[in-house]
């Protein structure tokens, strides 16, 4: 995970780096408020530890407004705040290691969770004109691996222009991505490998879908994940 800290006072980085340790997670810092707001709307982070000294009002409004799905950690609280989306964990002053080392881990299987939420899920990948049915096959961070979904009655399967910029669709959702891969037969596209932000892949994971019972068509349960990348799209 890309976690960003905001410390006001300076005084958390140090153990929030140490208590990432050998976790395999990246650490930026930042006590300034528009800094944090320039960092955050890279899209790059995962979550967001917060200081003793909470955020600023204008920082606190571009959260609420932007990234309101981002998971918070309120680190070194001087008095009791409540857990409740987005905030995933309130730790009291004075702040110890082992405390925030537990709530990362949390954040882990938050993340951990939403991935097999996503195993064979079925979406639409489109680009231009052309609309490619497939399912979910493994998920990561930031990337999809697809299957194209089986074709009946003798329909083609459409090729995908060269243009690596498609949407992904399900349901009410249609997000922005972008093609790593595509694995061709010689009945067309099979695999896609798709890069797209995590804020994305939660926008999908919770597209409302009309229930729609499709006759003879199954697939067996997704792939097991674990911390690696198993596209290597990292």
């Amino acid at each position: 995970m890309n976690i960003l800290v905001y410390d006001d006072q300076n005084t958390i980085g140090h153990l929030v780096r140490a208590a990432l340790g050998g976790r395999h997670h990246r650490v930026s810092l930042c006590e300034e408020p528009v800094e944090a707001q320039l960092k955050l709307d890279t899209a790059l982070f995962d979550a967001l530890v917060i200081g003793p000294g909470g955020a600023p009002r204008e920082l606190a409004d571009h959260i609420e407004q932007e990234w309101p799905a981002l998971p918070i950690i309120l680190a070194g609280m001087p008095g009791d705040a409540p857990v409740c989306d987005p905030i995933v964990a309130v730790l009291p002053a004075p702040l110890s290691i082992t405390d925030l080392a537990a709530a990362i881990r949390g954040l882990e299987r938050r993340e951990a969770q939403q991935r097999r939420q996503m195993y064979d899920m079925p979406v639409d990948v489109i680009a231009g004109d052309k609309r490619l049915a497939c399912r979910v096959v493994i998920a990561g961070k930031d990337t999809l691996f697809l299957e194209r979904r089986p074709i009946t009655n003798g329909d083609t399967v459409p090729e995908l222009p060269d243009d690596p910029h498609i949407t992904v669709s399900r349901g009410t959702a249609a997000v922005r991505a972008c093609i790593a891969f595509a694995d061709r037969t010689a009945g067309g596209v099979k695999y896609l490998g798709v890069r797209l932000d995590a804020e994305s892949a939660k926008h999908l994971l919770e597209a409302q879908v009309p229930e729609v019972v499709e006759a003879g068509v199954s697939f067996p349960m997704g792939a097991a994940m674990d911390e690696a990348d198993p596209l290597g799209l990292e």
